[in-house]
């Protein structure tokens, strides 16, 4: 099933580990068993308890054809760019096993997506990555992001097969492109505060030399800055005195997302923002995103690190003085 879908590159596998597994014998067969390293691939843990509606009682079945439902889910209420991810498990009445956050970060490092029940939230999906060591490749939001822009475009300029291959088609071609991208990052599943940003699209002389128009071919290049997801938000609380504004004790708070290891976000609320991820959450903070250091050089494929300072007033954070 993963070499179909690495072949097809245009879909994913979503793929279950066996069931009667203890966290530390699924994270031994994912290791030593099923070594898969695929981009196409994601892989979900444990089973969940259904209702057999013939006999109603409850069952055990494999997550993924729920999981395929909330995918679609995903994309029909937020689009393709979000990570399919703390969101409910619809028709699941219980676990195969209650995993634990220490467990589940475990897991998650080597592309685990574990499944958890929350008390008063219900049970969800808790995490977005993909099989692949590559980590310009490890959330299944960009895969499919990449596979859904790929795809759209090939499909939406098929009526430029057979045409004249000249400046004309090149500047169509671009422009057809161009809008499309500029309506993708309008929805949020691009990072940058402009469209220059969060894409480019390049289709040229220099892209089609005359060898390769001799060959029958056009070659349009195209680059995305997509957007990932936060994994891990941390949260710094200070206390200010109410006379000098001076610091009096400074307590920190960390909110796991998914990964409990490595943090790819972090919003401070203090004096100052410092830090802002890659997520569609973070676009409210200013940015000042990372822009190619050679002039005319073709941006990088990688995601930008944005960094921000923003100034509270100290006045929001007293504690008011009480009544005489």
């Amino acid at each position: 099933m993963i070499a179909h879908c690495e072949n097809s590159g245009d879909r994913m596998a979503i793929l279950d580990a066996p069931p009667d597994l203890l966290p530390q014998e699924v994270l031994e067969w994912r290791m030593n068993t099923a070594g898969y390293d695929s981009k196409f691939a994601a892989l979900y843990y444990p089973w969940i308890e259904v209702m057999n509606p013939l006999t109603n009682q409850p069952m055990m079945v494999p997550p993924s054809g729920h999981v395929a439902g909330l995918w679609c889910r995903t994309d029909a209420t937020r689009g393709v760019h979000k990570a399919p991810a703390n969101e409910v498990v619809m028709g699941a009445n219980g676990l195969g096993f209650q995993i634990t956050q220490a467990e589940q970060g475990g897991l998650n490092k080597v592309g685990i997506n574990c499944i958890r029940a929350f008390p008063g939230r219900g049970i969800r999906v808790w995490g977005a990555r993909t099989m692949s060591s590559d980590p310009e490749w490890r959330y299944i939001n960009v895969r499919r992001l990449f596979n859904f822009v790929s795809e759209s475009i090939m499909e939406g300029t098929q009526w430029s097969v057979f045409e004249p291959n000249d400046e004309k088609l090149w500047i169509q071609l671009r422009i057809a492109a161009s809008n499309f991208l500029k309506r993708v990052w309008s929805d949020g599943a691009l990072f940058g505060s402009t469209p220059a940003e969060a894409y480019y699209v390049k289709c040229d002389s220099e892209t089609n030399p005359p060898e390769v128009i001799e060959a029958g071919q056009v070659i349009c290049e195209i680059g995305i800055a997509p957007v990932k997801p936060a994994e891990f938000v941390i949260f710094r609380l200070s206390q200010f005195s109410g006379g000098e504004g001076a610091a009096d004790s400074l307590s920190a708070m960390a909110v796991p997302l998914f990964d409990t290891a490595t943090p790819l976000a972090a919003i401070f609320c203090s004096m100052r923002v410092r830090r802002a991820s890659q997520s569609s959450a973070a676009r409210a903070v200013p940015a000042a995103p990372a822009r190619a250091s050679t002039a005319g050089s073709i941006p990088s494929l990688k995601g930008f690190m944005a960094t921000a300072i923003r100034t509270m007033p100290i006045g929001l954070l007293r504690p008011k003085p009480a009544p005489r």
